[in-house]
């Protein structure tokens, strides 16, 4: 808008000097004009005015002619002037319209300056606010990484109090421990020399039973012929149809998986650990040698258990059979060999596996070796029930235990181990299957 104007004003300043300038020369021209025709006039009056010159009507012509261009210079001059009028009055209406417009460009720039100045003061509000809310939260951040290092030192005291109280219990259990492995060293000895003394007196008591040609009251066989009667007792049992006496028993209690043992204390994993070492296994050639008379009775079996598989050894013999079988033991580091060697074994209560989705509806026969002279009377009894819960028709169950009517088995091999509880004889065992609707069946001869 502005260099409109400055080019209006340019072009209408220039139109003007131009005006003024010609003006300036026609001025000039009629100047001269009536200087040339003053001269003429003069000449004509002088004394050679009437030898040549025309005369009168000459001299009148000629002033005529002069007034003619006068005239006409002043036509020129007011057409000159009259435009020069036009230009001024345009002039002026557009100074007037350019003062208009100034108005009202500045009215619009004071309403701009007031709009901008209006947006500075919010700005400053603004940043006002955003720096009191940053020194509000600047000064949170201290108090906060205050109270963080205060937290931090704590934690610290706490963590270094925690771990000589860490330090201080993994002493006293390594004590403890020390301790109880040679409390267990001093008991084995003990043991050992016992045993060795009643191995000597029995071997004495023998020979005296044998000199005299005694028999026991109520024993089934004489005790001078003790080479003759088995140290274990082995039954093989076959489940016949459901009977009244396990029905009213009711159905063991279900689950999904069964669950792992969650042994109360380490301190008790430990004793166990301890009482396994100390124990005298079984090789897994005799294991083999005692299962070999059963191999046509389990060969073809859908599924076997080895209920308190420990290492294996069954489990062995059953995989050498092509038997699909499975072991439970409460033993965990058992059942991680047995799974070392590829076997299948869950760390799990034996009842509780029986009576889980995992057993039910799959197994038909179940191996028991030395498992419940571990057990005290009520238990035994539980998991007696949970094999004839778990069995179908037709399902055969093997059970070993050590002999009671042996002497040596009875004063000495089955004090051994530490772990054993009591002894239970064959002919109580008998009933108590015969009762829970088993047929029991001769043992096999190579027991």
């Amino acid at each position: 808008m502005n260099k409109r104007l400055a080019r209006s004003v340019a072009a209408i300043q220039s139109y003007l000097d131009h005006g003024l300038a010609a003006l300036e020369r026609a001025d000039h021209r009629q100047l001269a004009r009536c200087e040339a025709l003053e001269a003429r006039l003069l000449e004509a009056a002088g004394p050679r005015g009437g030898r040549g010159g025309g005369g009168p009507g000459a001299l009148v012509a000629r002033s005529e002619e002069s007034a003619r261009a006068v005239d006409e210079g002043r036509r020129q001059s007011a057409a000159v002037l009259e435009r020069l009028d036009v230009g001024e009055r345009r002039l002026a209406e557009d100074l007037a319209k350019r003062d208009a417009w100034l108005l009202s460009l500045e009215g619009q720039l004071r309403a701009v300056l007031e709009d901008v100045r209006a947006q500075i003061r919010e700005r400053d509000g603004w940043i006002e606010s955003t720096r009191r809310t940053v020194d509000e939260a600047l000064a949170e951040l201290h108090s906060f990484a205050s109270g963080r290092d205060e937290w931090l030192r704590s934690l610290e005291a706490r963590l270094l109090e925690h771990r000589g109280d860490v330090e201080r219990q993994s002493t006293d259990r390594d004590q403890w421990l020390a301790r109880l492995e040679s409390s267990v060293g001093e008991l084995r000895r003990e043991t050992e020399l016992g045993l060795e003394s009643r191995d000597q007196w029995l071997r004495a008591l023998e020979g005296s039973i044998r000199a005299v040609g005694l028999r026991a009251p109520g024993a089934t066989h004489a005790l001078g012929a003790e080479t003759d009667v088995p140290e274990d007792t082995w039954i093989v049992a076959a489940r016949t149809a459901a009977t009244p006496a396990v029905e009213s028993l009711g159905a063991p209690p279900r689950s999904a998986t069964p669950a792992a043992p969650d042994p109360s204390t380490s301190q008790l994993e430990t004793t166990r650990a301890l009482l396994t070492d100390v124990a005298e296994l079984r090789p897994r050639s005799k294991v083999a040698a005692e299962l070999e008379p059963l191999r046509e009775r389990l060969a073809g079996r859908r599924k076997v258990v080895d209920v308190g598989c420990g290492e294996g050894h069954a489990l062995a013999f059953l995989r050498d059979l092509g038997v699909t079988a499975e072991g439970v033991d409460l033993d965990a580091r058992a059942v991680a060999t047995c799974r070392a060697e590829g076997f299948a074994a869950v760390h799990a209560d034996a009842i509780d596996y029986l009576g889980s989705d995992r057993a039910r509806g799959e197994v038909d026969a179940i191996v028991c070796l030395h498992l419940i002279e571990h057990l005290d009377v009520n238990p035994a009894l539980e998991l007696l029930i949970a094999f004839a819960k778990a069995l179908p028709p037709g399902g055969l169950l093997v059970l070993a235990t050590p002999n009671p009517e042996s002497a040596s088995t009875q004063l000495v091999h089955f004090w051994r181990d530490l772990g054993h509880v009591r002894p239970y004889p064959r002919i109580t065992l008998e009933r108590i299957l015969t009762k829970l609707g088993f047929a029991v069946e001769a043992a096999p001869s190579a027991g």
